[in-house]
């Protein structure tokens, strides 16, 4: 009796798993491009209020049929203003074992915590017709990131060339003024022992 329900549970799951195979399967990635280490902790990710902030959603399908009426829907951008592209794409459909990418540009708001939750992604299995199934998935989610002010921002990340030039006019003083005084010293008696020899 064991043996025969081992076999028949066998059996239904080779069936189930060649339907599911036959079937598209959507897996989504949410991944922020702008971002920066700090020193808030080991591998801590910042990012910068009031700065630009790269948001990439990449969408694979790793199925064996078409995608259709794909639709990403991210809601997760609370207190933030999106300046490039729309929280909300749609694709025809997406082909099997292959990607699509969807890039946002967004700010973040002043809070000191930016939270990134998973986007909706909704689809239909198969080529529209009695065949195809309505699917949900979510992509993954980044989670809570720091938001650092603009001034520390600029304080550990920018290249700071203002205060280098300024460093180094004001460095050219203490070292060009003796090279300028060596040079007409050494000229004044340059002309002296020339004239007595």
């Amino acid at each position: 009796m064991a043996r025969v329900a081992a076999i028949v549970l066998l059996a239904l799951s080779a069936v189930v798993a060649i339907n599911a195979a036959e079937d598209a399967h959507l897996l989504a990635s949410k991944e922020l491009m702008s971002k920066m280490t700090s020193s808030y902790g080991p591998q801590t990710t910042v990012i910068a209020g009031g700065r630009p902030l790269a948001v990439k959603y990449t969408i694979y399908n790793r199925g064996n049929t078409v995608a259709t009426d794909v639709t990403l829907d991210d809601t997760t951008f609370d207190g933030s203003v999106v300046s490039v592209g729309t929280t909300l794409a749609r694709f025809k459909s997406i082909q099997p074992n292959s990607q699509v990418t969807h890039t946002v540009i967004m700010t973040p708001g002043d809070e000191a915590v930016q939270t990134f939750g998973a986007a909706k992604l909704t689809y239909y299995s198969g080529t529209s017709g009695e065949q195809s199934s309505f699917r949900t998935s979510w992509t993954s989610a980044p989670g809570d990131v720091p938001v650092i002010e603009g001034d520390e921002y600029a304080r550990q990340y920018e290249a700071h060339l203002l205060e280098w030039s300024i460093f180094l006019a004001l460095l050219a003083i203490p070292v060009g003024l003796p090279f300028l005084m060596l040079n007409r010293a050494k000229a004044v008696y340059s002309d002296k022992l020339g004239k007595s020899s």
